[in-house]
């Protein structure tokens, strides 16, 4: 059972790092260069997701899967390309998965991204939403010999012992923005209903 919710996780990675995959918007080099400000900062919107809410910059596109479990957010550089995504996927989870507790499940599903193929510079961190304990991961991802390194960041938060929302980028790593203080604001954004 563990195997088969790290599976689907596992395929969260995938869509993320293999950028078009899974209805995911392509995104297109090159991007734009410099350190800006966060779009954050410029004005914010709240969104609803499985009942989670959270704020995402106002200013970017979203695109939601077939399914509805998957919901894809990216900035529009000035020329029009998608400089990066940020994915959040729901993936509903079988009660006895639970059993031994929620980082130590986490912990499993983290454990199983780190043995997928092509990751290096694995890091794994224990923190938490308010009072909700998240897993968070850094780490380098070379798909397959054609697709170059991404650099991905996963925030796994546990909801109600009912599912796992993944909070996922993948970019480049020639890219010149990663938009980190973009993701870590939609993190810490986020409120699980009770």
């Amino acid at each position: 059972m563990i195997k088969k919710a790290a599976a689907v996780l596992a395929g969260i990675f995938l869509a993320v790092s293999l950028t078009g995959c899974s209805g995911a918007p392509k995104l297109n080099l090159p991007f734009l260069g410099g350190d800006p400000e966060p779009d954050y900062k410029s004005g914010v919107v709240e969104e609803e997701f499985q009942g989670i809410t959270y704020q995402v910059p106002e200013a970017w596109q979203s695109q939601e899967s077939e399914d509805g479990e998957t919901r894809y957010y990216y900035p529009v550089s000035e020329n029009g390309e998608l400089p990066v995504s940020i994915m959040l996927q729901y993936a509903a989870m079988d009660e006895e998965l639970w059993e031994e507790g929620e980082m130590e499940f986490l912990h499993t599903l983290s454990a199983d991204y780190k043995s997928l193929e092509g990751i290096s510079n694995f890091k794994q961190e224990d923190s938490s939403l308010g009072e909700i304990p998240v897993v968070k991961i850094t780490c380098d991802q070379t798909p397959g010999e054609d697709s170059g390194t991404y650099h991905a960041r996963y925030t796994l938060i546990p909801v109600n012992r009912e599912a796992v929302l993944t909070v996922a980028s993948a970019v480049p790593e020639d890219a010149d923005n990663n938009y980190e203080e973009d993701f870590e604001f939609i993190c810490e954004s986020i409120e699980i209903p009770e």
